[in-house]
């Protein structure tokens, strides 16, 4: 009985964080006198209703980035609603943020956040040299259309949740953000947001700050209080906790990666912390290996792109690390039972 109330409970705090997202966006559009129902399609539209009881996911969210970002209302809007973020939109997340006392233990809550909303995301925090790079990496093909409206809600979300708890004291001109995505025709719009270094193309998204902040005293932080609230969320998530498994690794790291320089089994093995014959293993474990893991990933981000991106065929083959066009035609007719330009062609009539 405890984990089903324990589920529930989990539930219902996912909602109010979601709903609060949303709510978000309706404020940004009527800010601006645009309509909410302008970007909403129907049947998320009687999801929001007030009488649905059908639970909200990350997804419908995305969803909605998708459609902001496709019609081009607001350019760079991720950047505004990840602003306006505060503790108070997290529930009891935003109580163990609030009462965290230093920045190491803040990261450590942000990182259970991530794990109840972003389904496509993790978030990984390290120390490399004198900072802290804190990477923002899908744990599953995302979408091209809505990824940097995103990556600019995520990033920005954790800025202003740093900034409202860090001293005010602090540089963050000393910062650093690298985006891994073409830099957008408003990048400007970025210097009003942040006010250190900005970079674009990058292989990874990341948010890099001066290590010697971890340990900086916050501006709320109650050990008291964050202790209680921990004890809370370990109760609700006690239940639900398990570690990723080896393939969610493997999948993470390859996502992460250019596919023209794949790693190898070594190079991952080496990553995880663990022998080549152990991840070897633990794959053939999990019914699985490296290379199926890779053509999966290639063939699903294969058909996001033919059916959501104006790329060519063979720009679409060089992206995902074919050296040529012919062996991604042999790859995609194997998986698919049809080539690419059918598929693309199927997708268009609908």
């Amino acid at each position: 009985m405890d984990s089903i109330n324990h589920l529930n409970e989990y539930k219902k705090e996912k909602q109010k964080i979601l709903k609060s997202y949303f709510s978000d966006i309706n404020n940004t559009l009527t800010k601006n006198n645009l309509s909410f129902d302008s970007v909403v399609d129907s049947s998320l539209s009687n999801k929001l209703s007030e009488e649905n009881k059908e639970e909200l996911t990350f997804d419908d969210y995305f969803e909605l980035l998708k459609n902001i970002e496709k019609s081009n209302i607001i350019p760079g809007i991720g950047l505004e609603l990840g602003n306006i973020k505060s503790v108070k939109n997290f529930g009891i997340y935003g109580y163990a943020l609030m009462s965290s006392s230093t920045l190491e233990k803040f990261s450590s809550v942000a990182d259970r956040i991530f794990k109840a909303i972003y389904a496509s995301l993790s978030i990984k925090h390290e120390k490399v040299g004198h900072y802290l790079k804190i990477s923002y990496l899908p744990t599953e093909p995302i979408s091209k259309l809505g990824y940097v409206t995103l990556m600019e809600q995520v990033f920005m979300c954790g800025v202003a949740l740093m900034k409202a708890q860090l001293p005010n004291s602090l540089q963050w001109q000393d910062c650093k953000l690298v985006c891994n995505y073409p830099e957008p025709t408003y990048s400007e719009n970025y210097h009003e947001y942040f006010e250190g270094s900005i970079s674009f193309d990058g292989s990874v998204m990341q948010l890099i700050l001066p290590y010697s902040w971890i340990n900086t005293p916050l501006n709320a932080g109650n050990d008291s209080i964050l202790s209680l609230c921990n004890a809370k969320l370990d109760s609700i998530l006690g239940s639900l906790r398990s570690q990723d498994s080896t393939v969610d690794k493997v999948r993470t790291v390859l996502l992460s990666s250019n596919f023209n320089e794949l790693p190898d089994v070594s190079q991952i093995a080496a990553f995880l912390h663990i022998s080549e014959r152990t991840l070897r293993y633990k794959l053939s474990e999990a019914g699985t290996t490296y290379r199926q893991i890779r053509n999966e990933i290639r063939h699903e981000l294969a058909k996001r792109y033919l059916y959501e991106t104006d790329l060519s065929i063979q720009e679409i083959a060089f992206s995902l690390g074919y050296q040529h066009v012919q062996n991604f035609y042999r790859a995609f007719l194997n998986d698919c039972d049809m080539t690419p330009d059918k598929f693309r062609k199927q997708h268009s009539d609908k």
